[in-house]
């Protein structure tokens, strides 16, 4: 896609750049990070149709063997909501809370905390830092899915690794 800011916005460079953090890609297309960068990242979004998206292989299959499986993004609500809808995911979630609702963006704690006090979490799936500094915080397992960037947590490449039976 093209924002006009230095440049087209590749998604591999952009998918690349996120895993990382948001900053990491706003420092590499020179662009202010307090600048509406909230805008940017909707806008990329509302570019992006839920077609445009594939599940990671095997999610189903884990989400399926857990008890219970929370959905904590730093996506709007609307584009959460459609791509849930797409992929006929409405079942696999105990709640999803997004960058829209009443808590702040990850890696603030409180939607961490929400969901320790409320379904007594003891496990996070992630694949960004902003997925795991609130983990710290709570002293959670924390499974790192395709980022060997990241030093914590268990990592992993394979979705079936989660539910091994071996």
């Amino acid at each position: 896609i093209n924002l006009n800011i230095n440049g087209p916005l590749e998604d591999e460079v952009i998918i690349s750049l996120l895993k990382q953090s948001s900053k990491e890609l706003f420092d590499f297309y020179g662009i202010p990070y307090k600048q509406d960068y909230l805008k940017i990242l909707y806008e990329y979004d509302k570019k992006h149709k839920p077609e445009d998206f594939e599940l990671f292989p095997y999610v189903k299959e884990a989400w399926e063997r857990t008890v219970i499986n929370l959905l904590i993004t730093n996506r709007n609500r609307d584009a959460t909501e459609k791509l849930i809808e797409h992929f006929q995911l409405e079942n696999y979630f105990e709640e999803i809370i997004c960058a829209d609702d009443r808590f702040p963006k990850k890696p603030h704690p409180g939607s961490y905390e929400y969901a320790i006090r409320k379904f007594d979490i003891d496990t996070v799936v992630g694949d960004r830092m902003l997925d795991f500094e609130p983990a710290k915080i709570y002293n959670l397992d924390m499974f790192v899915y395709r980022n060997p960037h990241l030093p914590l947590g268990t990592h992993f490449n394979d979705y079936r690794y989660l539910f091994n039976e071996d």
